[in-house]
């Protein structure tokens, strides 16, 4: 029974402190994997909803917001707005209502958060919600540009701490949101200028192939070379030894260094791999290419194999598969 009348004394509180001054009061709910930020300023204020999503890390994204209005005269303080809803109940409990499943007449529990939690929390949800839309918008122009989940947790933890959580949310985060702003125009500046370089490398492998020397080549693919990369290394790749499957191996030879990543672009394009076969060359490298091949072919088939005949089996076929694949 005293928690309740806790949370009641601290939502009149607030109340009190709405009246006399223009400052932002906050209010935190949560049920499953959605987090709620309210954030109240005299008779009105904003709601915030954050989804909560597993990659490799756990990022809370903003998904929906919401303005609400204090009811004139309502005995039980209610707060309304289009998405949501917050008041008490009969008990004197604070509670918050989302409408999204009307359906179920959800009731969730509202306890206090500190103004540097909840302005941490919405920006770093902000955050997220546009770094997503970036990504998209990316897409949509080069499918081939790989941003995601990590790389928007990775550039959140380099901002620092005022950057993130001291920034006031202010409805709806216009503070933070000039600053996410301007560091996304930087991200998506840099990102289009290195994939137009990217882009450009690759171009000139394939317009080039059968005029630039082996050592040339192997410049030009040890600028695909990295990580980020490594669609247009293969993409590049693929083409060399569809149009000119003669140089593939005169490529390997002069960049050693090359040779996994290239080998492995290729070897499960049954179409370059029969074209590969079919060069008549002295290199070694052919050899040595279908041999590798041969044996990731076999390991693909007993990891498959293994997964269909039980847990015993597959450790067992698949040491055998990884042993092979070593030797």
């Amino acid at each position: 029974m005293k928690k309740p009348l806790l949370l009641l004394v601290f939502f009149y509180g607030l109340q009190a402190t709405w009246a006399q001054t223009d400052s932002s009061a906050f209010l935190f709910a949560k049920r499953h994997k959605f987090r709620y930020i309210i954030e109240i300023k005299n008779d009105s204020g904003f709601v915030y909803k954050l989804e909560q999503h597993s990659f490799h890390v756990v990022l809370d994204v903003l998904i929906a917001e919401d303005t609400v209005i204090l009811q004139p005269k309502s005995e039980d303080d209610l707060y309304i707005g289009k998405k949501f809803q917050f008041g008490k109940d009969s008990k004197n409990r604070v509670h918050l209502v989302d409408k999204s499943r009307p359906q179920k007449s959800i009731k969730i529990k509202v306890d206090s958060i500190s103004n540097q939690n909840a302005n941490y929390m919405v920006n770093e949800g902000y955050w997220y919600s546009r770094f997503s839309q970036l990504n998209d918008t990316l897409h949509l122009k080069n499918p081939w540009i790989t941003i995601g989940p990590v790389d928007a947790f990775s550039y959140w933890q380099a901002f620092t701490k005022s950057e993130t959580a001291s920034i006031n949310v202010g409805g709806p985060h216009k503070s933070f949101q000039v600053f996410a702003m301007n560091k996304l125009k930087q991200i998506r500046d840099s990102i289009e200028a290195k994939e137009a370089k990217n882009v450009n490398s690759m171009q000139s492998i394939l317009d080039s192939a059968t005029i630039l020397s082996a050592d040339k080549l192997k410049d030009k693919f040890r600028e695909l070379s990295g990580y980020e990369e490594k669609n247009y290394f293969d993409a590049a790749a693929h083409a060399l030894s569809k149009q000119h499957p003669q140089n593939f191996f005169e490529l390997v030879e002069a960049a050693p260094d090359l040779k996994k990543k290239l080998y492995q672009s290729l070897y499960y394009d049954k179409q370059i791999v029969t074209t590969l076969k079919s060069v008549e060359t002295t290199s070694p490298i052919k050899d040595d290419f279908l041999k590798k091949q041969k044996k990731v072919k076999l390991v693909h088939t007993i990891v498959v194999s293994a997964v269909s005949i039980g847990t015993i089996s597959f450790y067992v076929l698949l040491g055998w598969g990884i042993y092979a694949l070593a030797t």
